[in-house]
């Protein structure tokens, strides 16, 4: 069983410097162009010629124009669901950097990061692994060949941590340095032993200085 995760390309809050959460924004040119090259890069990778993956995606803008490019590429479906989406940022969405800064609650250095929430109305870490790892145990039990996942830098963490059979608990602190448009290859091998095969693969990318 192979999943090939990726992390949402470009997306338009990010250049704008405005909080992401569930806010609702598109591509940009850059990141239209990462989600083609990633999309080539599946298609060469995807070895099972005679059964189709399956291709789930976060069902905000950016993710799903993402998996869009990807469908095309390898000939399915996108299958939208909402566990997959980032963390809320709560009344935070759509305001710029620098009012979260002002308005929101900074990130405890040594207390509690497990249940920290940035501002009223966000999720917590805990939280999020709350909706996200039941659709990882669902996709273990499934034991598809071949799955693409696609979505967004947070949730990416939490589903390495459950796929890995991490407790939530532990996951307060656990952060991978992801690239939009990254791709993390996950298996299980035949004795049943888990494995991040690959982390944040960015070689299909155009980035000068990475």
């Amino acid at each position: 069983m192979r999943v090939f995760l990726v992390t949402h390309c470009q997306s338009t809050h990010v250049v704008e410097g405005m909080v992401g959460g569930w806010h609702d924004t598109s591509l940009t040119g850059l990141g239209i162009r990462h989600a083609k090259a990633l999309a080539e890069r599946l298609q060469c990778a995807l070895v099972d010629a005679e059964r189709r993956p399956q291709l789930f995606s976060s069902d905000l803008l950016r993710a799903r124009e993402t998996a869009e490019h990807v469908a095309d590429a390898i000939g399915t479906d996108v299958r939208l669901r909402q566990e997959l989406r980032e963390m809320s940022s709560g009344v935070a969405e759509g305001e710029t950097l620098e009012w979260l800064v002002e308005h929101g609650q900074p990130l405890p250095a040594n207390g509690d990061r497990l249940h920290y929430k940035s501002c009223t109305g966000a999720e917590s870490r805990f939280e999020l692994a709350a909706r996200v790892y039941p659709f990882v145990k669902e996709l273990i039990q499934r034991g598809e060949p071949e799955t693409v996942i696609v979505t967004h830098g947070g949730t990416h963490d939490v589903i390495v941590g459950a796929w890995l059979g991490l407790p939530p608990e532990t996951l307060g602190r656990l952060q991978f340095s992801t690239l939009p448009g990254g791709l993390t290859r996950l298996a299980i091998e035949a004795d049943g032993t888990h494995v991040v095969a690959t982390l944040n693969d960015h070689a299909h990318l155009e980035l000068p200085g990475v």
